[in-house]
């Protein structure tokens, strides 16, 4: 039994065409099958079709039964095929009575279910089941298949310094786990509230915390948000995750504040500065102005 080949672009239309005869679903860039004596539903058939939807978590490296609940034992002759869906992309599973190339050393199939021997991250995603008996009865089930994994060590990003009475916002970001984690600040060992204005400690400051995209934004910023910062991670999945930490200052002029440079370009402090150290001033950080963290050397 043979397979479909890559897409073709017919001339002067841009589309892809699969040399099989059957179009491309959802704009993905591969081709059905080519089987015999099968073909697809006529567009817009599974329109009115029934449907049942679930969600199943399973963790990582396990084995997992999806089951289709859109088969009947008392079907006749029923046609079974099952998509897998991630995003905007739609991946044939089974099709025309046999598993497609990438699942048919992973997947075990029978009527009323398929079943995975272990599962990774990237098997996360929709399962769809059709289910086609005579010419129009048609039955649809969905599982939604989360495979669990915790999160990985987060990363905050802050900025070093900022400006008294300007927008700062600080990130939390981590990538790896499944289903996606929440987030928590800290500020000097402390966590922070959604609502600083229920807290003592941070009712002084004026901030938002988006605890599913990790982002704490001051606006404005006070003298009062300087310290260091860390994110928290976790999804009820294994232990929560903390990032490093990291030290904001906030102060009147970037570059200003305990431990900088305290000099802007061009002013008479650091002319003097030039003349006195011949080098690179001490407690220069990078966030300094850069004429400020590096002084050239005097040419006497």
């Amino acid at each position: 039994m043979g397979t479909g080949t890559g897409p073709q672009m017919l001339a002067g239309l841009g589309r892809p065409r699969c040399s099989s005869g059957i179009p491309q679903d959802l704009g993905s860039s591969w081709c059905l099958p080519r089987v015999s004596g099968a073909s697809l539903p006529p567009a817009g058939s599974l329109v009115g079709a029934q449907v049942t939807s679930e969600t199943t978590q399973v963790p990582e490296n396990s084995a997992v039964d999806i089951y289709c609940t859109a088969y009947k034992p008392s079907m006749s002759s029923p046609r079974i095929e099952w998509k897998f869906q991630k995003g905007t992309s739609l991946v044939l599973l089974y099709y025309g009575n046999e598993l497609t190339e990438p699942y048919k050393n992973r997947v075990q199939f029978s009527s009323t279910k398929i079943h995975f021997s272990t599962v990774t991250r990237e098997d996360t995603g929709k399962y769809i089941c059709e289910v086609v008996e005579g010419s129009s009865q048609i039955s649809k089930s969905e599982v939604n298949l989360i495979v669990q994994v915790p999160p990985s060590k987060p990363v905050a990003h802050v900025p070093t310094s900022a400006t008294i009475g300007s927008k700062a916002v600080l990130r939390c970001t981590e990538t790896d786990g499944s289903p996606p984690p929440t987030f928590r600040w800290y500020r000097d060992t402390m966590l922070m509230p959604s609502d600083p204005k229920t807290s003592l400690t941070f009712r002084n400051s004026s901030y938002t915390l988006d605890s599913t995209t990790g982002e704490l934004t001051f606006e404005p910023v006070s003298s009062f948000d300087t310290g260091d910062y860390y994110c928290e991670a976790s999804n009820n999945v294994g232990s929560p995750q903390k990032s490093d930490v990291v030290h904001m200052e906030a102060s009147k002029e970037q570059g200003r504040g305990p431990g900088r440079c305290g000099a802007s370009p061009g002013s008479a402090r650091l002319r003097l500065a030039r003349v006195m150290f011949r080098g690179e001033l001490p407690g220069c950080v990078s966030t300094c102005y850069p004429p400020a963290c590096r002084v050239q050397r005097n040419a006497n």
